[in-house]
């Protein structure tokens, strides 16, 4: 596949776009349904960003009064629909940040008080509103913490195996998912209770591949998903047993890009039966088949769809048909057709929008 580098001129051009109105123009929006907010953490200046998930356009209308102060290197994002919270996890900080997820205001009135402390470097982080709990992967301790999502209240450590980053939750089967960097392994926890699903540490944690990292889950299809970073490729598990979907590692592993292509994030559409994996050495979002993992247009470079640079996330809104992926090296979020890969306003340059410094995270409120 042939690179094209297009870098700081985003900046300009999502600006000018956004100024000209260009980003108000018609999109798939299937029964006009309401546009999603987006949300983006800088790990660079401490803050995230909120945005129009239909324009890309900054919700409060700039991007400095959109744009909110977090703690200290904001590592991931969550969002709350039902109770209207966006939670950030401030990894060197070692808190949780608590915000409004509609105005951005701080839950408790200031920025300290409604961050809540981790005892630890956390990294992932999820939230199952159906039991109004909060999940934080804590680096340090090799822990999963459960909070209170409403009060920020700790409620319990549940141990997993080493080097834990990454974290996923399935709320039609009430499992949680840690990935375990240093092990290698993805551990099952009951989602409620924090019991191993198959009562010990060890018969409920299930290998992965080399380096394993971000984590989705596809309820629909009852299939979880985990890249394996040194290796370039995902592995397909079993979101309730923890078997491998082909009956073994090899042949439930598949290839997503070329030989160190930086594999950085994961998403999933089942409504498109589409696997998003975002490359940082080729600057693209990849389309796998959710259910095969085979590339969803035939090949490697039909599946791939230029991005910023350097895209360190990637969500997807399948009630508007639209794939998010955020560039950290050009400070811009790239709005695509999430079943097709085309730009939702015609061209690269003008659906990239600006954001702040170091984008790291994203969340969507659908």
């Amino acid at each position: 596949m042939m690179k094209i580098k297009q870098k700081k001129i985003f900046l300009i051009a999502g600006m000018v776009g956004l100024m000209l109105g260009i980003t108000s123009c018609p999109l798939n929006n299937p029964g006009g349904s309401k546009p999603a907010t987006i949300y983006v953490t800088h790990t660079n200046d401490n803050s995230v960003t909120f945005f129009n998930g239909t324009t890309g356009a900054w919700l409060n209308g700039t991007l400095i009064d959109s744009t909110f102060t977090t703690g200290t290197y904001p590592f991931s994002a969550a969002v709350n629909s039902s109770a209207e919270i966006l939670y950030v996890s401030n990894q060197s900080s070692q808190s949780i940040t608590f915000l409004n997820a509609a105005t951005g205001a701080y839950i408790n009135g200031n920025l300290l008080d409604s961050s809540f402390g981790t005892d630890g470097y956390n990294y992932g982080i999820a939230v199952n509103p159906s039991v109004n709990i909060l999940y934080v992967i804590d680096n340090g301790n090799n822990t999963v913490k459960f909070f209170n999502a409403a009060t920020g209240a700790l409620i319990g450590n549940h141990g997993v195996q080493s080097d834990p980053y990454y974290i996923a939750v399935n709320t039609s089967s009430n499992i949680i998912y840690a990935v375990n960097s240093g092990a290698e392994t993805i551990t099952y926890l009951n989602a409620t209770t924090g019991d191993y699903i198959n009562g010990t540490l060890d018969n409920s944690s299930f290998q992965a591949g080399n380096n394993p990292g971000p984590v989705e889950v596809n309820p629909t299809a009852n299939i979880l998903y985990v890249i394996n970073i040194n290796d370039d490729s995902v592995t397909f598990f079993n979101a309730t047993t923890g078997a491998y979907i082909n009956g073994d590692f090899a042949n439930s592993t598949f290839p997503a890009g070329d030989l160190n292509s930086s594999l950085s994030n994961i998403a999933v559409n089942p409504s498109a039966n589409i696997l998003y994996v975002t490359s940082m050495t080729s600057d693209t979002v990849i389309f796998l088949n959710t259910s095969t993992g085979v590339y969803f247009f035939g090949d490697l470079d039909s599946s791939s769809f230029y991005t910023g640079d350097g895209p360190s996330d990637v969500a997807v809104d399948p009630a508007t048909n639209i794939l998010y992926a955020i560039n950290i090296y050009d400070d811009t979020i790239t709005y695509l057709n999430a079943r097709t890969g085309a730009y939702i306003n015609g061209n690269l340059t003008n659906s990239t929008f600006t954001t702040g410094d170091g984008p790291k995270a994203l969340a969507i409120k659908p």
